[in-house]
């Protein structure tokens, strides 16, 4: 619900504090207690709209560069823009790639993870310790900036 409704709509409780559709959600049981079908049949739609918003990114990616590759006077604009992959979901992103991601879709993206543990167990692989943090400030919907060199 949280993924369908994304950043298209607040609720305003008492005054000015607005609150978004920001979910946490963790299907918890014992392993084979089939935990992950209705998992994949409720993100299904959202797989599918991610599959052919891939295929159409890459196809707008050879007409870049194509147009790229002409002659400016036979270009259909004289300075192509670069294609954008519109996105529903993530898996395996770093905090870094996940700004850039959610730069480039606004309306909000999730990251989907079959397994808790491989979650839990990302946290800090790429940094010495901040994404707890930082999944805590995403959950208030504060805003996250990056401005690391490199």
């Amino acid at each position: 619900v949280g993924l369908g409704i994304g950043n298209t709509h607040f609720a305003r409780l008492k005054g000015k504090w607005d609150e978004s559709a920001i979910l946490f959600m963790a299907l918890v049981g014992r392993p084979g207690a089939c935990k992950s079908h209705p998992l994949n049949f409720a993100i299904r739609p959202f797989t599918e709209l991610d599959g052919a918003a891939t295929r159409a990114y890459i196809k707008a990616c050879e007409e870049y560069e194509r147009q790229r590759e002409l002659p400016m006077k036979e270009r259909s604009e004289p300075h192509p823009t670069a294609p954008v992959c519109k996105r529903f979901l993530i898996s395996d992103a770093t905090p870094e790639a996940m700004l850039l991601i959610h730069s480039q879709n606004l309306r909000g993206i999730a990251m989907w993870n079959d397994e808790l543990a491989g979650w839990f167990k990302n946290f800090n692989r790429y940094n010495k310790g901040s994404d707890e943090e930082y999944w805590l400030k995403l959950f208030n919907a504060n805003p996250s900036f990056s401005d690391r060199k490199g």
